[in-house]
C-alpha cells in the first residue's frame, strides 16, 4: 500500500490535497476495495465456474451496478464533460483491451491467490506513471521511483513464495 501511494503521489503529503484530490483518493479507495472484494469473489467462483463465465459475470454485474449508480445521480455523468469521440473511445478501450485484460486476469487468478494477485494490481499505477513518463516526458520522483522499488520487490516476494510453496508441496507428495 505504502508502495502504490509513492507511486501514485510521490511527495505530495495529504495536508496538501484539495477536496477534488481528496475525493479522487477515496473514490480510488472505494474503487480497490470493490476490486479487491470482487477478486476474492471471483476466486471462490472458480472453484465452481471456468475463468471465462466468472469474467462475463463480472462483467454484467458491473454493468448493472453503473446503471443503478447513473439512475440515482439523476443521469447527470451522460450530461457530463465528456464529449461523443471520448465516449467512443472509452467504450471502445471498455470492449477490446478491457475486457482481454479481464478475461487474462481472471485465467491468472485461476492459478494463482487472491492475496497475491489483490497486489499484483498495485503495479497498475505504476504502470500509469511510467506510461506518463514516456509518453509525455514527465519524470519518476525520487519517491515515486522508492514506491516503484517497493511495488516490485513485494511482487518478486510473492513470486518466489508461490514457486518455494508449490516446490514443498511437490516433496511432500513424493
Amino acid at each position: 500500500m505504502i508502495g502504490g501511494y509513492l507511486v501514485t503521489f510521490g511527495n505530495n503529503p495529504i495536508s496538501v490535497w484539495d477536496n477534488n484530490t481528496l475525493i479522487a483518493a477515496l473514490f480510488a479507495l472505494l474503487a480497490a476495495f470493490c476490486w479487491g472484494s470482487s477478486t476474492v469473489l471471483g476466486k471462490q467462483a472458480l472453484i465452481y465456474l471456468p475463468y471465462s463465465l466468472v469474467t462475463a459475470l463480472r462483467l454484467v454485474i458491473t454493468t448493472i451496478t453503473g446503471i443503478v449508480i447513473i439512475l440515482f445521480s439523476d443521469w447527470s455523468i451522460i450530461y457530463s464533460h465528456i464529449s461523443y469521440p471520448q465516449w467512443k473511445m472509452l467504450l471502445l478501450i471498455v470492449f477490446s483491451t478491457g475486457t482481454v485484460a479481464l478475461f487474462i486476469y481472471y485465467y491468472g487468478l485461476n492459478r494463482l491467490p487472491a492475496s497475491h494477485t489483490t497486489l499484483f494490481e498495485l503495479f497498475w499505477p505504476l504502470s500509469a506513471v511510467v506510461i506518463d513518463w514516456i509518453i509525455k516526458g514527465e519524470p519518476l520522483s525520487f519517491s515515486q521511483l522508492f514506491g516503484a522499488v517497493i511495488l516490485l520487490t513485494s511482487m518478486t516476494i510473492l513470486t518466489q513464495e508461490n514457486s518455494n510453496e508449490r516446490s514443498q508441496s511437490k516433496r511432500s507428495q513424493s
